[in-house]
């Protein structure tokens, strides 16, 4: 016999061992089941029906009026705060909440949910200068520079 010969004698001996371990492999196996015997005599007694509690026409008001003011709230704000929302909470003070700087060392800063850059006005300030780490916010002869919230 030649080394040809053998390898496939070789391989047509094996094959009905592959064919017997591919077809026990894919045997589907007998899950037994327990069934239930039939309830003879169920009735509506036996039936327990919940009836949800009503709610009050005020607290559900209640509840629409909080959802609208939360809806109208700003952006950046932070939703897992247990804090409701208090009314003119977005305009009673500057917040910086963030700075980009060019190579060109012209920057913009993003305050109280809005773009701006050196000259323009914000919550009556005028923008003298964007750095960054703060925006130079100016006046009158009032200027301070506005920096990140410390955490």
């Amino acid at each position: 016999m030649t080394k040809e010969q053998k390898q496939i004698a070789w391989i047509l001996a094996m094959l009905p061992v592959l064919a017997v371990v591919v077809l026990s492999g894919m045997k589907r196996k007998k899950v037994n089941v327990p069934v239930a015997a039939p309830q003879a005599h169920l009735t509506l007694v036996d039936a327990e029906v919940k009836v949800p509690a009503p709610v009050s026409a005020a607290a559900d008001r209640n509840a629409l009026e909080t959802q609208k003011k939360r809806a109208e709230a700003p952006w950046g704000r932070d939703p897992f705060s247990s804090d409701t929302y208090k009314s003119g909470q977005a305009n009673s003070e500057l917040k910086l909440q963030g700075i980009s700087c060019r190579k060109d060392k012209v920057g913009f800063a993003f305050i109280n949910n809005e773009i701006v850059k050196k000259g323009d006005i914000i919550g009556g300030y005028e923008v003298g200068e964007v750095l960054k780490d703060k925006v130079l916010l100016k006046k009158g002869s009032q200027s301070f520079y506005l920096t990140f919230p410390e955490e």
